[in-house]
């Protein structure tokens, strides 16, 4: 899925105030009306990057899987290991089992993925956990096992974390684009029971995360 990315930020413009010729009124008149133009296209370009970049900003890429299901996905099928507890499962059969699965790519180092776990600890509150899933997925390939299960220790999440190998990796990647492993972004996935998988970035409230899991439990 190709994603969109908000442009840098321009460095700051100098304006050099170049002095008008010096052949006649006429002249100086067009000139100063030629350099009013310049400054209004400038201007105008100046504004519409900036806007692009807020609408990139705050717009969440979001793509609906209707004619391949879970089932089909690689990363759905591969075997992941909760680093808490050793436990062994994919995520075809929590699905199959009729739960929604929350998965977030994630790292240990990222402070908007523990800000999102946090906020999924609030939504876990309101919801049947014998039928919602949160998956802690690591993509930092610096990271190990016994540093995301005392991650989890520490921040006091009671969810299943796992470490994406290569092949996991890759094959989100191909799924959803390269954004997919970049923590910061704060990318959800969301596998229902119906087979429906849905991607965000930016992140959800506790409300959302609630509205999402009645809607697919419904």
């Amino acid at each position: 899925m190709a994603s969109r990315h908000a442009p840098a930020i321009a460095a700051p413009m100098h304006w050099r105030v170049m002095p008008l010729s010096s052949t006649g009124p006429t002249m100086d008149a067009a000139m100063r009306a030629g350099w009013r133009r310049a400054a209004f296209v400038v201007l105008l370009a100046v504004v519409a990057s900036a806007c692009s970049g807020q609408g990139a900003q705050t717009e969440r890429p979001v793509a609906t899987f209707t004619d391949r299901g879970p089932m089909d996905q690689p990363w759905a099928n591969a075997l992941l290991i909760d680093v808490r507890t050793n436990e062994r499962f994919r995520i075809v059969d929590l699905v199959a089992a009729g739960r929604v699965v929350f998965l977030e790519p994630m790292a240990v180092w990222c402070s908007k993925c523990r800000a999102q776990q946090e906020r999924a600890v609030e939504a876990m509150a309101r919801l049947d956990p014998e039928r919602v899933t949160w998956i802690g997925l690591d993509v930092e390939t610096a990271e190990s096992a016994e540093q995301l299960a005392r991650y989890s220790t520490d921040a006091g999440f009671d969810f299943t974390y796992v470490i994406a190998d290569r092949e996991v990796s890759r094959a989100l990647a191909d799924e959803f684009g390269d954004v997919v492993l970049n923590p910061p972004a704060t990318n959800v996935i969301v596998i229902e029971p119906s087979g429906e998988v849905t991607h965000a970035t930016g992140g959800h409230s506790a409300d959302e995360l609630v509205e999402i899991a009645t809607a697919a439990l419904s």
